[in-house]
């Protein structure tokens, strides 16, 4: 196995990771959005706190999958430069 195939491999690893990850954070959010359906009416009109804790977890899940990416894009980076 050389370099090139392990790097395909893990990269694909990763993609696959990312792919679950998103569909958990928006599987999370339509939860979320059904669990306080009910009432999202009444909170748009009074007080928003479902769909504030929706978009907070939204945030939340995006700003973990952006460090996540520059992460790992900084130990790809540094992979082959080692490899090299």
């Amino acid at each position: 196995m050389g370099h090139a195939d392990i790097g395909s491999w893990v990269s694909g690893q990763w993609v696959m990771w990312r792919r679950k990850r998103s569909l958990f954070v928006w599987e999370e959010v339509f939860n979320e959005l059904e669990a306080t359906r009910g009432g999202v009416g009444q909170n748009l009109v009074g007080g928003s706190d479902g769909v504030d804790l929706v978009v907070r977890k939204m945030l939340r899940g995006s700003r973990l999958v952006l460090v996540l990416n520059i992460w790992f894009c900084f130990y790809m980076f540094n992979l082959v430069i080692w490899f090299s």
